[in-house]
């Protein structure tokens, strides 16, 4: 194994260290005629998918990979979502119904969420089987203020400065604190309570969904400008 002493073979075994292995092995016929020595490489595979919720303004999507240990990963075999169901949900499987519900938990691609205030359960298991477990559950709440946040212009070519006016935008924080048109976040000059300001960024001629979001641990706010 790896390179060591070759041991007698008794019975099959178990590989407990993640990564890539080297197997040689030969064997002795009862005239004692020696077979030409062979290898084979194995992966080990322990660790489980990193799985992660990412949104672009109401449409959300779930992204997870596999990591790489020790030159060793079985890659993402698949992953599973309910929207404001509990994960224990025991119904008949139906391929046929809506994703991201008791009957369908399969993901198969992003999905928008309604107006409103969301639960999102998910989770990843790889390609043998690590994983499975709901890692995390977001609290989402997708919709917009009274107030109406208001855009100006409503037009314009790359890098021209825009405002938001609008209420309850919160401080500024850094990342956490975004304007995307479509999926591509401004640079931003300002933002308080009140206000948002910055410069249109480098798109492709065309319209696009202008959104605010404020993010923290356990939630994600999205407001339509």
């Amino acid at each position: 194994m790896d390179g060591g002493a070759f041991e007698s073979f008794a019975s099959s075994f178990t590989l407990i260290v993640e990564g890539t292995h080297t197997v040689s092995f030969y064997s002795i016929d009862l005239e004692g005629r020696v077979e030409a020595t062979k290898t084979q490489t194995v992966g080990v595979d322990l660790t489980a998918p990193v799985v992660t919720l990412v949104s672009s303004g109401s449409l959300f999507s779930i992204l997870a990979v596999d990591p790489v240990i020790a030159g060793a990963a079985s890659g993402v075999g698949q992953i599973q979502y309910l929207v404001d169901v509990y994960p224990q949900c025991d119904v008949p499987r139906s391929t046929s119904a809506a994703p991201g519900t008791c009957e369908n938990l399969s993901y198969a691609g992003p999905f928008e969420l309604a107006a409103g205030t969301h639960t999102v359960y998910y989770a990843a298991t790889d390609r043998v089987g690590n994983g499975g477990e709901v890692v995390y559950s977001s609290s989402i709440v997708v919709g917009q203020p009274a107030s109406g946040p208001a855009l100006t212009p409503v037009a314009g070519p790359i890098g021209v400065p825009f405002t938001i006016a609008g209420a309850g935008f919160g401080a500024y924080a850094g990342g956490n604190t975004k304007v995307k048109f479509g999926a591509t976040a401004a640079a931003l000059s300002l933002w308080n309570d009140t206000q948002i300001k910055g410069t249109i960024p480098g798109l492709s001629t065309g319209a696009y969904a202008v959104t605010v979001e404020r993010q923290n641990a356990s939630s994600v706010t999205v407001v339509s400008a």
